[in-house]
């Protein structure tokens, strides 16, 4: 996944170019995925997140195509809900102390 996340811009060019990514690494990955962190993720991680999970799908046969940028409004809309679940019941929306190697950008 972490490889994957490091080609995106050069897989989605046109798409990606006016967004920064940030880095995917293997210890955030599977601290967010086994609930070791209290809130959202960035929403340009979950972005970054679900491009190299779909671009890994298509590239091991899982999927017969690779959908592309085009999922992420959806998956933007799905983010905005779980904010605003979350501040309805009074959760912190996002992480407050993301892991050094997270910040740096793609």
């Amino acid at each position: 996944m972490v490889e994957v996340a490091r080609r995106l811009p050069e897989l989605y060019p046109d798409a990606l170019k006016d967004r920064t990514l940030p880095r995917l690494s293997v210890a955030t990955i599977s601290a967010i995925l086994t609930g070791q962190r209290v809130g959202l993720p960035d929403p340009e991680w979950v972005a970054a997140f679900v491009l190299a999970c779909q671009r890994r799908a298509f590239e091991t046969c899982v999927l017969v195509s690779d959908p592309g940028p085009e999922v992420l409004p959806r998956w933007m809309d799905w983010y905005r809900q779980a904010q605003a679940e979350m501040r309805s019941v009074g959760m912190r929306e996002h992480f407050t102390h993301p892991l050094a190697d997270d910040s740096q950008h793609l």
